[in-house]
């Protein structure tokens, strides 16, 4: 009677082992998350996404260009400046005048342009955070129906939350998926605001 009976032990283990597995297969996953708000790390939204990694590496490599082009501008002024001073000497006191006040403008000029690259670049990272938030706002939107919330707040003025009401990772994974890195993608800029209507009982400047 042992084998029989160890026989028969063996297969309640086993059944009992497939049913608690089978069990374990089965279960539902856990339920989303349910709260009135959420929270998003604004900034890691932007600079741990495909989009925003791709704009930051773009513009730190048109910064290089720039650096590398400013210094090879002062090398050429320097050595006009050195050759011009040499000369000074040799030179009509109103000629030379006249070529160092058309250097001086020169310089004033060259500086002016550069100073405008570097502010078209801050400005383009600009307008790239904007273009980047907009695209985002439908998708954080989304997850915030799914949760059921009302409101996301951004990181920086929640003072205190539950890490679990953090959704940066997952909005990072579902914007990746729906616009990638942007390239290719038709992207536009918040429109504007428009400006205040004129006030009728304002005095008329006529």
């Amino acid at each position: 009677m042992r084998p029989l009976a160890l026989t028969t032990c063996l297969a309640a283990a086993l059944l009992s082992g497939a049913v608690g597995l089978s069990a374990q297969e089965t279960t539902p996953p856990a339920p989303t998350l349910r709260s009135p708000f959420l929270v998003v790390d604004q900034e890691a939204l932007f600079a741990n996404s495909a989009y925003g990694q791709r704009v930051t590496a773009d513009i730190e490599t048109e910064s290089r260009l720039l650096a590398e082009e400013n210094r090879r501008l002062e090398a050429e002024l320097s050595a006009e400046e050195r050759d011009l001073t040499e000369r000074r000497p040799t030179l009509d006191p109103e000629e030379f005048r006249q070529l160092a006040d058309d250097f001086d403008a020169r310089v004033t000029q060259i500086r002016t342009e550069q100073d405008a690259k570097a502010r078209a670049l801050s400005e383009r990272g600009d307008m790239e955070r904007r273009r980047f938030l907009s695209a985002a706002v439908p998708i954080l939107g989304q997850i915030m129906r799914d949760a059921g919330a009302g409101a996301v707040f951004d990181q920086r003025s929640v003072f205190l939350s539950d890490d679990r009401l953090d959704i940066t990772d997952r909005a990072i994974e579902a914007i990746n998926t729906t616009i990638g890195d942007g390239t290719g993608q038709l992207l536009t800029s918040p429109e504007p605001l428009d400006p205040a209507p004129p006030d009728p009982a304002a005095p008329s400047d006529n």
